[in-house]
C-alpha cells in the first residue's frame, strides 16, 4: 500500500502564507519604490528650479559688478543666496551648493551651480534605500556685446547717445516716437538713419536673410567682436524688411546693434518699434533706458588705448541666458 504524496491541508495553508507574505513585501516594495520615485521628482523639479534661478542670479550679479577683482565672488555669494530662497543652503540639512565662475570669451562669464541633497524615502528603507541622492546643474552666461540671440538685424547711429550713457532726449520720447529713415548705405551714417545687417563681416546682405532674422525664422547667434565691421557691401535698402518689421516687431523692445560712424560694432542698444513703413522706407520708434557703460577692455588698459587716446565707450545691454 503507497503514501499518498498530498500535503495536508494545514501544510498548504502554511505554503500560502509564506507565498502571501512574499507577495505583499514585493507589492509594498513596489509601491513604495513608485511613491518615493515621485516624491523625487517633484525634489529635482524644485531643486532644478533652484538651481536655474541661482546661476541667473550669480551671472547677472557678475554682469553688475564693475570690480573685475570681486566679480567672481559677487556671483558666488547671490547664487547661494538665491539658492537658500529656494531651500537648499550648502552644508545645511546635507545641502551642498557649488558655484563656478568661469570666464566665457573675453569680457564674460558662465556661472554654473550644483545643487546637490538627499531624498527621505517613505517605504525604500524596507528594502535598504532609507535615502537616495538628488543632483542638479544649470549654467547661465552673460557678457556685453559680441553676439546676442534674436537681436532685430538693424544699426543705428551712436550719435543717437550724443556722446553719452543714455540716448538723445528726441530718440527716446515715447510720447513722440521719432522717425528714422533708410539712407541708403551700407551703414548708418547720422543719429536719424538706420541700416540693415546681418551681423556677418562683411557681406552682400540678402534681404530673406534679413526678413529671417526678423520674423524668428533665423535663430542662430553671430558671433563678432568690438569693433568689427557689420555693415553691408550692396548698399540695399530692403524694402521688404520694412513691411517685416511693421507685421513682426511693432509694438515690441527690440535688442539692436550700435555702430560708429563707419560701420563698426560697439554694442547693443535696445529699441521699441512702434512701426515701419515699407514704401516709405521709414521706423518709426524710440529708444528705452537701461544702458550700462562697458569700457572695451579687448583693446584698452586702465582706460587707454595702445596708442594713449582714452578708450571708446560701448554702450552695451549684458545679455544673460541660461544655457544648461
Amino acid at each position: 500500500m503507497t503514501e499518498s504524496c498530498v500535503a495536508s491541508p494545514s501544510r498548504q495553508r502554511g505554503q500560502i502564507i509564506v507565498v502571501f507574505a512574499l507577495a505583499a513585501f514585493a507589492m509594498i516594495a513596489m509601491v513604495g519604490l513608485i511613491l518615493d520615485g515621485g516624491g523625487t521628482f517633484v525634489q529635482r523639479r524644485i531643486q532644478q528650479n533652484a538651481a536655474d534661478l541661482a546661476a541667473l542670479a550669480g551671472a547677472n550679479a557678475w554682469a553688475q559688478d564693475t570690480n573685475t577683482a570681486t566679480r567672481n565672488a559677487s556671483a558666488i555669494a547671490a547664487a547661494k543666496a538665491v539658492a537658500t530662497q529656494g531651500g537648499y543652503t550648502d552644508g545645511v540639512d546635507g545641502a551642498v551648493v557649488k558655484v563656478d565662475p568661469q570666464a566665457y570669451g573675453d569680457l564674460g562669464s558662465t556661472v554654473q551651480v550644483d545643487i546637490g541633497a538627499e531624498h527621505d524615502n517613505a517605504f525604500g528603507a524596507i528594502v535598504g534605500m532609507p535615502t537616495w541622492g538628488v543632483s542638479t546643474t544649470a549654467t547661465a552666461i552673460t557678457g556685453p556685446g559680441g553676439s546676442a540671440d534674436g537681436p532685430a538685424p538693424i544699426m543705428f547711429n551712436v550719435g543717437v547717445y550724443n556722446g553719452g550713457v543714455q540716448p538723445n532726449g528726441i530718440y527716446a520720447d515715447p510720447a513722440h516716437p521719432y522717425v528714422f529713415g533708410d539712407g541708403n548705405g551700407d551703414y548708418p551714417n547720422n543719429p536719424g538713419d538706420i541700416a540693415w545687417t546681418d551681423f556677418a563681416q562683411p557681406d552682400n546682405v540678402n534681404s530673406n536673410v534679413v526678413k529671417n532674422l526678423i520674423d524668428g525664422s533665423d535663430v542662430v547667434p553671430r558671433q563678432f567682436a568690438y569693433g568689427d565691421y557689420i555693415g553691408q557691401e550692396n548698399q540695399g535698402n530692403h524694402s521688404t524688411a520694412f513691411g517685416a518689421m511693421d507685421q513682426y516687431k511693432s509694438g515690441q523692445d527690440v535688442v539692436v546693434a550700435i555702430v560708429d560712424n563707419t560701420g563698426h560694432f560697439l554694442g547693443w542698444g535696445l529699441f521699441h518699434v512702434v512701426s515701419a513703413q515699407q514704401g516709405a522706407k521709414k521706423l518709426t520708434g524710440y529708444f528705452t533706458s537701461g544702458f550700462s557703460e562697458n569700457v572695451n577692455v579687448l583693446k584698452c588698459t586702465n582706460g587707454l588705448q595702445p596708442d594713449g587716446t582714452p578708450c571708446p565707450v560701448s554702450y552695451s545691454l549684458f545679455a544673460l541666458k541660461l544655457v544648461n
